[in-house]
């Protein structure tokens, strides 16, 4: 059994699930090669490959529950079992290269040059399926169909990036610091989301059911391209230093030209302790889009703004903070709000019988705030080295047309405590990370309703919810410890490393799946991964 799990029964009109660990595995390979020619330039390739591979297929036994009929009336003379067998089985792969040239004119001008490729793709497959035993007295008892049980999902999306940038940066003076520069991207995204409804199906002349083939929802392959031009002045005024800066973009697919002024100051207070603030706007064309799943889990996909369906995302930042720092110790604290512009998700809210046709249209648009404080004790030198962090935050959105109330964010999480701690023996480099924080809002299931599917004889079983991420999940977790050795071979220097990731396998929940069973509710809770091992090699010649 891939993921291992337990069930328990709640009674009549209630509901049972099961905790899934999915087993996985990834790899990540990395290559750098720098070569300086001449006293004035540079070179440096760069190139990375990476994979992971999750495996959340489950099967188990549902415990026996009194049956319902169509209209929702309750046989007590016989019971209901059955099973659950779910293949889901994901992968995302990433892959890219760089090129950077630097020329150094001068102590005071430098001009580099940067070229870049990168290939990001994910694909999901989930299969469920449900078997119903029926026994006792089934007289007038018509074929039960297995509810919301057999359905399927298939997800595919990618991300391919190419990019050109330039930029120089010239020394004016003891007091002027100026940075010119413009870049090229071109993108091609695909996306493609195949779902089949619970209790869509059709008669068979036998008297079985079968669920009809996958409803393809969205389908959607963009190309674009962004040009953008850049220039930045650091500027020292005696105990302050003042950079105001100012991006202007153009992307072909909204044909609007996007200006992004920001500017960051700091004030030398005493010698340790600094004042800092900034302010900026920010413009995103290549979108990370929600995709709402109460049921299966809520996941998200990249697409490309169009202008209209999916407009650019805009956010306006806000900081600021104090910095000491002398000697072994730094102590960081730092204020920040984002107010957050036209946001994109996508939410086929579907329910059994309805038309799918209008459902790649799903697209929302909403506005929303990120508002917190970070705090950071860092222990720079020494033979223990590390830091302990903290951060506050809450974040908001509101999507007028989709929700009544603005809700908490999918990513909202309120508090988070980090410790790090790094220890030198000679060649030996030991470490040890713990996180805790708040659980992630997600959206609860408040029950089952039926509904009567095919020639009226058969019922189906869906969730119904409360408001959207209206719960959290338990807190978060995990503690990661690491040794690594370093060694010389000839003029190589290697690091051979053992890293244990959650070391005493905490079962922190990454999200839950609901599904309906006659008017029974499957709550599942789906793991992030449990105790791991990893091992590292890297060479430097």
């Amino acid at each position: 059994l891939v993921g291992h799990g337990h069930h328990h029964d709640v009674g009549p009109g209630g509901g049972f699930g099961a905790d899934t660990t999915p087993r996985s595995h990834f790899y990540d390979l990395n290559g750098r090669f720098s070569m300086p020619f001449g006293q004035r330039d540079h070179l440096v390739i760069s190139t990375y490959a990476g994979r992971d591979d999750l495996d959340n297929s489950v099967a188990f036994t549902i415990p026996e529950f009194n049956g319902t009929l169509p209209g929702g009336t309750t046989a007590a003379p016989f019971r209901i079992s059955g099973s659950i067998d779910t293949s889901d089985i994901s992968n995302w792969t990433n892959r890219g290269a760089s090129l950077t040239w630097t020329r150094n004119w001068s102590v005071r001008q430098q001009t580099k040059f940067v070229a870049a490729g990168s290939r990001y793709e994910k694909l999901t497959d989930r299969q469920s399926n449900g078997q119903i035993t029926i026994t006792g007295n089934t007289s007038g008892f018509p074929t039960p169909s297995a509810g919301g049980l057999s359905n399927a999902q298939y997800e595919s999306n990618r991300l391919d990036d190419v990019s050109l940038q330039i930029e120089h940066t010239a020394a004016l003076g003891q007091s002027h610091r100026v940075l010119i520069g413009g870049s090229y991207t071109n993108n091609k995204v695909a996306y493609r989301f195949d779902t089949q409804l619970p209790g869509a199906g059709v008669d068979l002349p036998n008297g079985g059911f079968r669920p009809t083939d996958l409803n393809q929802l969205l389908n959607r392959s963009d190309s674009g391209a962004l040009l953008s031009g850049y220039v930045q002045d650091e500027m020292r005024l005696g105990r302050l230093t003042v950079t105001p800066g100012l991006r202007v973009a153009s992307f072909n697919r909204t044909t609007e030209t996007y200006v992004e002024p920001r500017a960051s100051l700091g004030i030398k207070i005493t010698e340790p302790l600094r004042l800092k603030g900034g302010w900026g706007r920010y413009t995103q064309v290549v979108n990370r889009i929600e995709r709402e799943d109460f049921s299966n889990g809520t996941q998200e996909f990249w697409t490309l703004s169009d202008g209209t369906t999916v407009p650019a995302a805009r956010a306006t930042h806000y900081v600021g903070g104090l910095t000491y720092e002398k000697e072994a110790l730094l102590i960081d604290a730092e204020v920040f709000y984002k107010s957050l512009a036209d946001l994109t998700t996508f939410a086929p809210r579907l329910r059994p019988g309805d038309n799918t046709g209008e459902a790649g249209q799903a697209f929302y648009q909403g506005s929303g705030t990120v508002r917190g404080l970070e705090l950071l004790i860092q222990k720079k030198v020494g033979r223990h080295s590390g830091w302990i962090s903290y951060t506050l935050s809450e974040a908001e959105e509101t999507f007028a047309t989709l929700e009544a109330e603005a809700y908490p964010s999918s990513q909202d999480q309120r508090h988070e405590l980090k410790l790090v701690d790094t220890a030198k023996f000679g060649g030996w480099t030991a470490s040890g990370t713990w996180i805790l924080a708040t659980g992630k809002p997600y959206t609860a299931s408040t029950g089952v309703s039926t509904i009567a599917i095919g020639d009226g004889t058969r019922t189906v079983g869906f969730p119904d919810f409360g408001p959207k991420n209206g719960a959290r999940l338990p807190a978060y977790h995990r503690l990661d410890l690491a040794v690594n050795r370093e060694w010389r071979l000839w003029s190589a220097r290697g690091t051979v490393g053992v890293t244990v990731f959650n070391v005493y396998d905490r079962q922190n929940v990454w999200y839950k799946q609901f599904q309906g069973f006659s008017s029974q509710l499957v709550e599942t809770d789906v793991h992030l991964m449990g105790r791991a091992f990893n091992v590292s090699m890297g060479l430097r010649f």
